[in-house]
């Protein structure tokens, strides 16, 4: 199967069309992957995390220019590089909370993501959920206050 083979099936014709219009799109192999991916998210949404995992969906885009399909997105990347930098914005720290996918036992397919180039493998993303037990919160946005 493939990415696009899942957004069909989710009646996501233009996304898959949008998306993949100059870009292959590829299953990530388990031993390309880093335990554990980094997810970023509004600190809004953490609570809402907390009980109920993750779900794919579109939020609010954080790169201008790219186009965004209902799925999980996560970074990469190798232990010690903070996954902040990958998205280019300090202000990011202020209002998102960063978030660790243990992949380990986690039965879903990883997709390299087609908005960059195929050897920048540190852009992941599935269309499936994570449960909350397999998320951890890692660091919680500065400025946001506790309701």
């Amino acid at each position: 199967m493939s990415l696009r083979h899942d957004l069909l099936m989710l009646g996501l014709t233009e996304a898959v069309n949008i998306l993949y219009r100059d870009q292959a799109d590829y299953e990530m192999r388990k031993e390309d992957l880093h335990n554990p991916l980094y997810h970023i998210s509004p600190a809004t949404n953490r609570n809402s995390i907390l009980k109920l995992g993750l779900k794919p969906r579109i939020g609010k885009s954080l790169l201008r220019g790219h186009k965004y399909v209902p799925a999980i997105y996560a970074i990469n990347c190798m232990s010690g590089e903070d996954p902040f930098d990958f998205f280019g914005s300090e202000d990011l720290r202020d209002s998102h909370d960063l978030w660790t996918i243990d992949i380990k036992g986690l039965d879903v397919t990883w997709w390299h993501d087609g908005n960059y180039p195929p050897d920048e493998q540190e852009y992941v993303l599935t269309t499936q959920p994570i449960p909350a037990s397999h998320l951890r919160l890692v660091k919680k946005a500065r400025m946001h206050k506790e309701v």
